[in-house]
């Protein structure tokens, strides 16, 4: 006990000091024996496989289809898995966006993942794509990267993108497989990944950059809409790009941008305008 307690407990009546003296006693025992508080044990190695092996057996007797509707039932926010089984035009178009600035894992804990991304400036194009889907998932807000991203679990809509040429750790080596020649497909390529340009002096660009292959599929394809050969691509560190310019860029999206209520990049779409309104598109027009 301390000098200050010691002379407190002193001034008091004798018939009084034993009683503080317990208390103070049992103040001290509670500082020095504090409340145990209950820590959760991080799951092991071991458990995390017996924990596998069992969500095994609980669907050794179910087959894919029954899988697909529990998993439906349970969700907190649905999203339509039949999205991409009709290949409509909005659905190869969201393939080729997909294809620009997407990815998709296989391997991810639980069901397999689809991620996609936008610039800031193209924040609405994912809320496009989310009634697409008919999903009420929140788009993220990446600031460090400057990029809004959205993301969502579905193993049938993965099965379903990789039939295209989407699969897990694509890399630099995509390639696109059935919609090679497609419009819808290379209009989301584009929108995807495509960077516009009307300069001062008004020249009109349109450049894409992706894996050597893709590019080179892309190229062909743009050289039988247009009816003549373009460039070669340019690699670019570990990308290869192409870039196409004046009235053949204009061209070129404005026939893939062939119906006026099929899906466009609002920026894409702004960029056809003024480059139609350039003086120089107008001389050579």
């Amino acid at each position: 006990m301390d000098e200050q307690k010691e002379t407190v407990l002193k001034e008091l009546p004798k018939e009084q000091q034993s009683f503080h003296l317990m208390e103070i006693e049992g103040q001290t025992a509670r500082r020095v024996t504090p409340q145990k508080q209950y820590k959760r044990k991080p799951h092991t190695a071991e458990w995390k496989l017996q924990n596998s092996l069992r969500m095994k057996r609980r669907w050794k007797s179910k087959n894919e289809d029954e899988k697909q509707a529990f998993i439906e039932s349970v969700r907190k926010y649905p999203i339509e898995q039949n999205s991409f089984d009709n290949l409509r035009g909005d659905a190869k178009y969201w393939i080729g966006y997909i294809m620009a600035r997407g990815s998709v894992k296989r391997s991810s804990p639980g069901s397999p993942s689809v991620k996609i991304s936008a610039l800031k400036e193209d924040r609405n194009h994912l809320d496009k794509f989310k009634e697409f889907i008919k999903s009420g998932l929140s788009i993220y807000d990446h600031k460090k990267r400057g990029v809004y991203e959205f993301e969502f679990r579905s193993g049938k809509i993965v099965s379903e993108l990789e039939k295209y040429g989407i699969h897990d750790h694509m890399g630099y080596h995509q390639k696109v497989k059935r919609l090679e020649d497609d419009k819808d497909f290379w209009r989301g390529f584009i929108d995807g990944n495509g960077r516009f340009e009307v300069s001062i002096r008004d020249n009109i660009y349109l450049r894409v950059n992706k894996g050597g292959e893709l590019i080179r599929q892309f190229k062909t394809f743009a050289e039988k809409i247009l009816k003549h050969s373009l460039g070669e691509p340019k690699l670019e560190v570990k990308n290869w790009s192409l870039t196409i310019a004046g009235t053949n860029a204009v061209e070129l999206y404005e026939k893939l941008w062939y119906d006026k209520n099929s899906i466009a990049l609002d920026r894409s779409l702004k960029w056809l305008k003024q480059a139609k309104s350039s003086p120089k598109y107008k001389a050579k027009a």
